[in-house]
């Protein structure tokens, strides 16, 4: 969302400008997307992701909400290494994702 405000705000053009203040992305939309639920979808499919209680953001939080942040290192170590070894299904399912 601040990516997105900052692209929205309205600057002020060049002091020589035609155009004055404008806001810089005024003709496009920007989406904010949850990538989180897109690699479990990719990595388990969709059937899958929709039945399992949580997400492995979920574990994430909850590790660190309850002060335990050395399996909450563990745990972002386990999802980098799973993202590392599944780069090409995850290259592959993101690109087709933002082709539509």
């Amino acid at each position: 969302l601040a990516v997105r405000d900052c692209l929205l705000h309205e600057w002020p053009a060049a002091a020589d400008g035609p155009e004055g203040v404008r806001p810089l992305l005024a003709e496009h939309t920007i989406e904010v997307i949850d990538t989180g639920i897109l690699v479990d979808v990719a990595m388990v499919g969709q059937a899958v992701a929709k039945l399992l209680p949580f997400s492995g953001d979920d574990i994430y939080n909850w590790c660190i909400k309850n002060g335990h942040y050395g399996l909450a290192a563990r745990a972002t170590n386990f999802g980098m290494g799973t993202v590392r070894k599944n780069r090409a299904l995850l290259t592959d399912y993101f690109a087709d994702y933002f082709a539509e």
